[in-house]
């Protein structure tokens, strides 16, 4: 094992060394002006907006006004303030939207929502952001967490537990960094293995299963960012796919790198399934060695390992494709709907390109991973089987 925990520390020096070398690569001319159109006009001096909970006590009125032209929904409403100074306080506040209100975004009385104070000139007004939703997620996240419970028992609790450093990394490490200007493609390379680390060995321990599974994701992670890269170059990508990136690059700073923050975002999916891939890989390598009493060759671990591979690669192109459609399936239909653009045009857009490439390069890397895993597994159990006939 002394070699592949060699291995596994000259992949990650290997793997920062080289992505810090690449970053001219990604980055936005630092010396380009900003387009006139992408710059955010400055607003009048305000004070910080206040976030609070609301609870709607009744509808004032509702019917239709007339707004730009056009006949929209309205609703006024009595909230009452549940949260911050204005606790026990009400006020009529309107809840309309410039497109006008569906059936699903009229309140009624009971609703808990979401608000903002706002301070400005005009003086202090309370306005409508969302529904008040978070009692809902945490009653799901709890079914979450007693399912792995009870089914994983130990495994499944240390996965959740991992899974909580994961997010954590992201939101307090990785996030963080590129808001400060670090690149994007450093910033997740160094947290993609730091995560990986982590949530493998908080999940299955540290091992010599774990520590196959942990080599063979980090050399496929490699690749995985070697093929966005390539992708993203060769498909013509600028990573203006969505509109939050725009506004992002605004908010930041001009010259944030969109194509950097692609890559970042396909390495970081291909992260998500990569656990999976070869510790189970690992896993059936071991066990068919195990039930063939240590007398298998490498060579015919291998051959049968990958024989259960060729099974999960068949799995995974379906799952991932399809994970990926359901993510954005409303961009999908919308494409897709009726006196559209040609098919070959919606293909070629910018919004689905992103999506299709992130699809196809992530099946490739998790297909990569069968192999590598199935490899270094075969080599370490035949090793231990040579050593002890």
């Amino acid at each position: 094992m002394r070699f592949f925990k060699l291995l596994l520390g000259g992949v990650f020096v290997s793997l920062v060394f080289s992505l810090t070398l690449s970053i001219p690569t990604f980055a936005q001319d630092p010396n380009s002006e900003p387009n006139a159109a992408d710059v955010v006009a400055p607003t009048a001096t305000s004070e910080p907006a206040v976030y609070v909970r609301g609870v709607v006590k009744s509808v004032v009125s509702e019917g239709t006004e007339t707004q730009a032209g056009y006949m929209v929904d309205y609703q006024n409403l009595l909230i009452e303030i549940v949260q911050g100074a204005d606790k026990g306080q009400s006020y009529t506040i309107e809840n309309s939207t410039s497109n006008g209100l569906s059936a699903v975004q009229h309140l009624h009385a009971g609703d808990a929502l979401v608000l903002t104070k706002m301070t400005d000139a005009r003086g202090t007004n309370y306005y409508i952001v969302d529904n008040y939703r978070l009692p809902g997620i945490l009653l799901v996240a709890l079914v979450f967490f007693v399912l792995a419970a009870v089914l994983g028992r130990r495994h499944g609790v240390m996965a959740t537990v991992g899974l909580g450093v994961s997010v954590a990394i992201l939101a307090f490490g990785v996030a963080p960094a590129i808001a400060r200007g670090v690149n994007p493609v450093l910033a997740v390379a160094i947290g993609s293995v730091i995560i990986a680390i982590s949530s493998m060995l908080l999940a299955h321990s540290f091992n010599k299963r774990t520590n196959l599974a942990l080599l063979a994701t980090l050399v496929t992670l490699a690749i995985a960012f070697v093929l966005s890269a390539l992708a993203i170059k060769y498909g013509l990508l600028l990573g203006t796919g969505g509109d939050e990136n725009v506004v992002l690059q605004v908010a930041t700073n001009p010259n944030f790198s969109l194509k950097g923050l692609l890559l970042a975002g396909m390495v970081i999916g291909v992260l998500g399934v990569l656990d999976d891939v070869t510790t189970a890989q690992v896993a059936s390598v071991a066990e068919i060695q195990e039930a063939g009493n240590g007398q298998f060759t490498a060579l015919e671990l291998y051959r049968r390992g990958f024989t259960v591979g060729r099974e999960h690669i068949a799995s995974l192109i379906n799952t991932l494709a399809l994970a990926y459609v359901g993510a954005s399936f409303p961009l999908f239909l919308l494409f897709l709907s009726a006196g559209g653009p040609p098919a070959w045009v919606v293909l070629n857009s910018e919004s689905v390109a992103e999506e299709i490439v992130r699809a196809l390069v992530g099946g490739a890397s998790l297909m990569l991973a069968v192999p590598i895993s199935t490899i270094f597994a075969a080599v370490a159990f035949a090793r231990i089987t040579n050593k002890n006939p």
